[in-house]
């Protein structure tokens, strides 16, 4: 970079580069120093009156919104959007093999349906939120207790409807 006068040429005051962070695509960085910078004769300091972007951050907190983009919220105030979360669903549980630890594999690709939160058959997401069973516990148990007890009136009737015959054969022999 050249100065005169304590400022940068218009010829010199923009540098170009090209950043390529780990594993994603490179980007192209300008760095303008044409306003708000000055360099005095004798010094190596480079001084910058005023700053038009954000001081370092760290990440403070991940959470997915409801169309299943990953939020990450960095501790210098700003927020980005990253990947967005994949959904999946299947026609049967047939289509479905456990391979344990919560992991699962497509037996039936046909079956499976792969799309992303909020298109088509796929609902929202809901994040910071934990699941539990869709089952109403109270009513499941009434049901097995009806179900029971109409278990053993049957078999009463059985027994009942057996007795009488037993007692029908008795008396036809008498």
């Amino acid at each position: 970079m050249v100065f005169i006068g304590g400022r940068p040429t218009p010829q010199t005051s923009v540098v170009n580069m090209t950043y390529v962070p780990a594993g994603q695509s490179p980007m192209t960085l300008a760095l303008d120093f044409s306003k708000d910078t000055v360099l005095f004769a004798g010094s190596t300091t480079l001084k910058m009156d005023s700053q038009d972007g954000f001081g370092p951050g760290t990440l403070s907190g991940t959470a997915f919104d409801g169309n299943g983009v990953l939020r990450m919220s960095y501790s210098n105030g700003q927020t980005t959007k990253g990947a967005r979360l994949a959904l999946a669903s299947f026609d049967s549980p047939d289509a479905v093999g456990a391979l344990g630890n919560n992991q699962f594999e497509m037996l039936n690709e046909s079956a499976w349906h792969i799309g992303v939160a909020g298109e088509g058959a796929f609902g929202t997401v809901r994040a910071g939120q934990i699941e539990i069973s869709n089952v109403d516990l109270s009513q499941e148990f009434s049901d097995l207790v009806i179900m029971q007890r109409g278990y053993q009136a049957s078999s009463q009737v059985i027994s009942t409807a057996n007795d009488m015959l037993q007692e029908l054969f008795s008396m036809k022999g008498k």
